[in-house]
């Protein structure tokens, strides 16, 4: 009897996760045509919170139903995009950077050089010495990759959470909406 108790109680808090998820997904579906498709950093911080907490909600239901993500070829596009901003902040040596990139390792020692106090060792100067990264305008490229992140968690929670025929209907009527 304590069994179906626990049982009972489990499928409950199922339910309760997956009433959060929807709720949390169709509200910023709702949201985003109304801040303009995110071009606000309000609006930005209130997608990124969603998308954060879509996936905390998603790894509870998968700690609750004791279940796995379910991997797709889909993921290897997304992984991928999200892959090319990551590299791009990262400090390569500039040997590296000078094979993959010429002009960009051109421009930068061009710029660097014209700098005043070029021997002060300051701990960026420093590390630009040795090190450098692709992107010009690191904060930018930061900007950017949160906001990719954000979408790629958004379409993680999609294939794992909307599988069945009722929630794929439910989905496609709140974008019906949303889009009319």
């Amino acid at each position: 009897m304590n069994n179906s108790i626990s049982g009972m109680q489990h499928s409950a808090l199922i339910e309760k996760l997956d009433i959060a998820l929807e709720a949390v997904f169709y509200a910023l579906l709702v949201f985003m045509p109304f801040a303009f498709g995110v071009v606000h950093a309000w609006s930005e911080l209130i997608v990124i919170i969603a998308a954060a907490v879509l996936m905390l909600l998603t790894a509870v239901r998968f700690y609750v139903a004791r279940s796995r993500p379910v991997l797709s070829w889909a993921l290897i596009p997304v992984a991928v995009f999200v892959l090319v901003p990551v590299f791009q902040l990262l400090p390569l040596p500039a040997s590296v950077l000078r094979t993959i990139s010429p002009n960009t390792y051109q421009t930068k020692t061009e710029l660097l050089s014209k700098l005043p106090n070029p021997t002060e060792t300051t701990n960026e100067r420093s590390s630009t010495n040795d090190k450098m990264q692709i992107t010009f305008y690191a904060n930018s490229t930061r900007h950017g990759l949160r906001l990719i992140l954000s979408v790629a968690a958004i379409f993680f929670v999609t294939l794992q959470y909307f599988k069945t025929a009722e929630r794929i209907k439910r989905l496609l009527a709140c974008i019906t909406i949303v889009g009319g």
